[in-house]
């Protein structure tokens, strides 16, 4: 797989607005280096999980702030887990580019060519899609993003287009190739996919090691954290003024529910106000375990793990 394919499959999973039985929920000590708000951990041959972060901000005034990083295609389970830890707080504040106050309604189809290809993804790899699994409709949710006119003009006005974000995914997508951090995921393997008995399964395992690679998508869309472009900072700061809104209301228990990408600046934006990180958990995305009535037998195709996985 190509670095640039894997941006863009990247970016599908986390920026685009029957398994997983095992979901789990980990917690972990609190260190003083930046987040990092997804893992991949390897527990076998074609087997492991894929994490998403939340991690909790409190500032002086004991208000918190959990940052909830979300992929939009997951286990069903997954999303299962967040919305019964939705429950728990004032105001959860979400992502969707659309007017202001949407509510995504659930399985409502539509939502434009990114929409379909998600959808297409997540049939493939026998996953959920998130604005199928999550309800929406509780009070307690709140929308906080920009309206499609202001991210359109926006984009004009800073100059951007998706275009030239590809440009420069390319770039970037060069100069990891040069640097040796291309992916080791070839055609080889995914024909090999192809003829497994248990082909959801390993493409689970092979592209969610290509999740792993927030930080290098980032910085083509502008900023080591892509605070400088319109689809991360400006919709980030669109955000922030919402949890300000809702901060100046007196509530003092918030979640914001965002692609993960999103969340490496979101969390410079909180310490800058004053929050400090006190806890982190992992919940698991993709269970990539291979079922119990399947595991037996062989046949599974070769892994790329120890070329593909750098940490």
């Amino acid at each position: 797989m190509s670095n640039l394919a894997k941006l863009w499959f990247v970016g599908l999973v986390f920026l685009g607005a029957g398994c997983g039985e095992r979901t789990r929920v980990q917690g972990e000590p609190v260190t003083q280096a930046p987040t990092k708000f997804t893992r991949w951990t390897e527990t076998g041959k074609t087997e492991g999980s894929f994490d998403t972060a939340i991690v909790r901000y409190v500032d002086k005034k004991g208000r918190r702030v959990d940052l909830m990083g979300a992929v939009h295609i997951g286990d069903s389970t997954y999303y299962d887990v967040l919305q019964k830890r939705f429950e728990a707080y004032e105001s959860v504040l979400y992502e969707l580019v659309a007017p202001k106050g949407t509510r995504p309604q659930r399985g409502r189809k539509g939502g434009g060519v990114v929409s379909m290809l998600q959808r297409g993804l997540k049939s493939a790899l026998d996953l959920d899609f998130q604005l199928d699994a999550i309800d929406y409709s509780p009070k307690n949710f709140v929308h906080a993003d920009l309206s499609p006119v202001e991210f359109m003009k926006r984009m004009e006005a800073s100059g951007d287009s998706m275009l030239k974000i590809m440009l420069r995914a390319m770039l970037v997508a060069a100069q990891r190739q040069k640097d040796g951090k291309g992916s080791k995921v070839t055609m080889g393997h995914i024909l090999l996919g192809l003829l497994s008995k248990n082909r959801a399964h390993y493409f689970k395992f092979l592209f969610a090691q290509e999740l792993d690679e927030i930080e290098a998508m980032l910085a083509a869309f502008g900023g080591k954290k892509g605070e400088r472009s319109v689809i991360i900072g400006e919709r980030n700061a669109a955000a922030f003024s919402v949890l300000d809104e809702q901060l100046h209301a007196g509530k003092e228990k918030l979640a914001i529910f965002y692609g993960a990408a999103h969340l490496p600046d979101m969390e410079t934006r909180l310490l800058a106000r004053g929050f400090r990180r006190t806890e982190l958990e992992w919940v698991t995305a993709w269970d990539v375990t291979v079922p119990a009535k399947q595991s037996g037998g062989g046949g599974e195709p070769p892994s790329p793990k120890k070329e593909a996985v750098h940490r």
